[in-house]
């Protein structure tokens, strides 16, 4: 709910700013670098975590019609994520 609030203030400000809405990869991308214990804080617990080959693990939540999707090195640090909408 918190990023939900914050993405909905920064369209706000952007908006009567003129500046640029923020896109989807812009706000992924602001993850990268982040702990996964940040990413459950205010996403909330992923709806499924797997480990893959390299020993990376894939935290992923489902909303509504689509599935975010984020790679976490061996230090609980984001590496990689994926979006994917059901409309896209």
């Amino acid at each position: 709910m918190k990023i939900v609030t914050c993405l909905f203030v920064a369209l706000l400000a952007t908006s009567l700013s003129g500046c640029a809405i923020p896109t989807r990869e812009s706000v992924m991308d602001s993850w990268m670098g982040h702990h996964e214990s940040e990413l459950v804080s205010n996403f909330g617990e992923p709806s499924m975590a797997m480990r893959n080959r390299e020993g990376m693990v894939i935290l992923t939540w489902d909303e509504l019609d689509c599935v975010k999707s984020f790679t976490v090195d061996a230090s609980g640090e984001v590496v990689n994520w994926d979006h994917l909408c059901a409309s896209s």
